[in-house]
């Protein structure tokens, strides 16, 4: 995942603070200590983001117990040939799973490609754009789905 120093300016000018307000800010997960203090990480801006987009979307929908409709379907394609059209589906899947769940953001595109040193695994490049700003940002995500770690 990109990780980005959040000392930028977008092009209005909108500071760490002001993103702050909009983004929000939390606990980084899944390191939720910090090696450097020892005390609790905290994600912010684009990054806190970033890692939401990922828990989203490595979520399966039925997951959770109280949200069952939360996640994405892009684990149903596990038996699928991986060709354009699954490829085309991820991406329709990603987009869903954006605009039903991460209110912080507008999905400009998703792409979908196999991802060309890692076997069996899929890139996704979100273009997003943060709401109530003009900040703009692209955000690769990898899946496996025979769910294996790389």
């Amino acid at each position: 995942m990109p990780v980005r120093d959040n000392k930028y300016l977008d092009i209005e000018g909108h500071d760490n603070e002001s993103l702050n307000r909009v983004i929000g800010r939390g606990m980084r997960y899944p390191d939720l200590f910090s090696r450097k203090s020892g005390g609790v990480a905290i994600r912010e801006g684009v990054n806190k983001i970033n890692q939401a987009i990922s828990n989203l979307l490595s979520t399966r929908q039925g997951e959770r117990v109280l949200r069952p409709n939360y996640g994405s379907r892009i684990h149903g394609i596990v038996f699928e040939p991986l060709d354009e059209a699954t490829l085309d589906l991820i991406s329709i899947y990603i987009q869903e799973a954006l605009e039903t769940w991460e209110p912080r953001i507008v999905v400009r595109s998703v792409r979908a490609e196999i991802h060309p040193h890692r076997e069996h695994t899929i890139s996704a490049r979100i273009h997003y754009r943060v709401r109530n700003t003009n900040l703009e940002e692209v955000f690769t995500y990898h899946y496996n789905p025979e769910g294996l770690e790389f």
